[in-house]
């Protein structure tokens, strides 16, 4: 499950690879592209998250503040590196797992859709 603006994320992540990687070629973007389809993501419209993202408080980035609704909504944990992100998570009782931290490998099984 992603919001919306993930997609454009990931479409501006591999603009940058594509951008500064002298030797990528066009149909390797297309590839990360065509990869991340295939992962049938389910995608939730910015629109559908803005009630719940006003909500949550200030000193966080509204797309950030999506990722913990998207969270809360789902009933499962966020996977952050942002400090205030995971704050703010914590504060709305979303289970907040940190990349390298003990623990991070054992995630809780995903609830299907």
């Amino acid at each position: 499950m992603v919001s919306d603006v993930c997609v454009l994320e990931l479409v501006d992540v591999v603009r940058r690879v594509h951008a500064t990687a002298s030797d990528a070629a066009p149909f390797e973007s297309a590839s990360v592209l065509d990869d991340s389809r295939q992962l049938e993501p389910v995608v939730f419209g910015a629109m559908d998250l803005a009630d719940d993202t006003l909500s949550l408080r200030e000193g966080i980035a509204s797309y950030a503040a999506a990722y913990v609704v998207l969270a809360m909504k789902w009933g499962v944990p966020l996977c952050t590196l942002d400090t205030a992100q995971a704050e703010e998570a914590e504060r709305v009782g979303v289970r907040v797992l940190q990349p390298g931290a003990a623990g991070a490998t054992n995630w809780p099984p995903l609830p299907v859709a």
